[in-house]
């Protein structure tokens, strides 16, 4: 038994409804490969020990934020769940890694939204709306959350994003983060 059907038999279930069995096992061979080498979702305090690990997150919003994402989007956005990145390029394929990188590079202010396509700008999306979920969860401070919300604002909501179904709900989590950040 797979370790992604272990902790993610949803994502397993969506994946096969969409994409054929060689290019699932490529998606549960990336995801054993980088298990092993991971502390995913670090910064967060979980109260329980089951829960659905972060690389499978952010396969599951895509799915069901974006109409068919391609398989080498599901492996970048895998790819950029890794806390250790300089372990990234022996993984996955050469494509994936370019995807995950150059959208890595957005997520951590290093090039403009512009410069992203929009395969690249909804794996980015939904990176952002992750975090924006577990943004509570964070030990940070109500200063850092606010800073964080108010880049998602900025720099992301952009005009290029505006007709999405992700849209709406990064909103809603922005306001919500907000909103607590005050009380």
């Amino acid at each position: 038994m797979s370790l992604l059907k272990i902790s993610s038999p949803s994502l397993l279930v969506k994946l096969s409804k969409l994409y054929e069995g060689p290019e699932i096992e490529d998606i549960v061979l990336l995801y054993e490969q980088l298990a092993p080498q991971n502390v995913w979702d670090v910064g967060i305090n979980r109260v329980s020990s089951r829960f659905n690990p972060l690389p499978a997150r952010l396969c599951e919003i895509m799915l069901n934020c974006f109409p068919c994402p391609t398989l080498t989007q599901l492996k970048a956005v895998m790819l950029i769940s890794s806390s250790r990145h300089d372990y990234l390029p022996q993984l996955g394929d050469q494509e994936s890694f370019s995807m995950a990188k150059k959208t890595f590079d957005f997520l951590n202010n290093h090039i403009e939204i512009e410069e992203l396509d929009r395969q690249h700008l909804e794996i980015a999306l939904s990176v952002v709306l992750d975090r924006l979920r577990h943004l509570h969860m964070q030990e940070l401070s109500v200063a850092e959350k606010r800073a964080i919300c108010r880049d998602v604002a900025e720099r992301i909501l952009s005009p290029n994003c505006k007709e999405w179904k992700i849209t709406p709900l990064i909103k809603r989590y922005l306001e919500r983060n907000l909103k607590s950040s005050i009380e």
